[in-house]
């Protein structure tokens, strides 16, 4: 009888880690990238107050850069939204260094942090999505 409790145990544990399991947020992914629909190179700064997440791309005219790859929990809201919290501003420079535009989180008009109106978000599969933000030439 000993065997037969033990087993039964350990099949309700497994059922019940099953259900758990499958009870919990899906996780999806999502790959975020920067159109460069322009006519001229562009160099793209991202500043921060946290040191470590300042950086830059360069981007080619008629091109798209993939910037990250995030796992989400749900693509109901496009998740770059708090990524880019850390964010003070993001610069658009020429190749040779000239200042075109700087976004700040609430500069009026299209706006890189604006994620929920100005980014497009596709679904790609069922946990699958990519947010495009597109840099046109009257945007500059």
């Amino acid at each position: 009888m000993g065997k037969f409790i033990t087993k039964t145990a350990i099949h309700a544990i497994a059922i019940s880690v099953c259900i758990l399991l499958q009870s919990c947020d899906p996780v999806g992914d999502l790959d975020v990238t920067i159109e460069n629909a322009s006519s001229q190179n562009l160099q793209i700064q991202w500043y921060s107050n946290l040191e470590e997440y300042s950086y830059s791309k360069t981007i080619e005219q008629g091109s798209s850069q993939l910037i990250e790859e995030q796992g989400i929990s749900d693509i109901g809201g496009l998740p770059t939204e708090p990524y880019y919290k850390v964010f003070d501003s993001v610069s658009v420079f020429t190749i040779q260094n000239q200042l075109l535009k700087t976004w700040k989180p609430n500069t009026p008009s299209k706006n890189i942090f604006n994620t929920s109106s100005d980014w497009e978000l596709r679904t790609t599969g069922k946990w699958e999505a990519k947010a495009k933000f597109v840099i046109e030439e009257s945007d500059l």
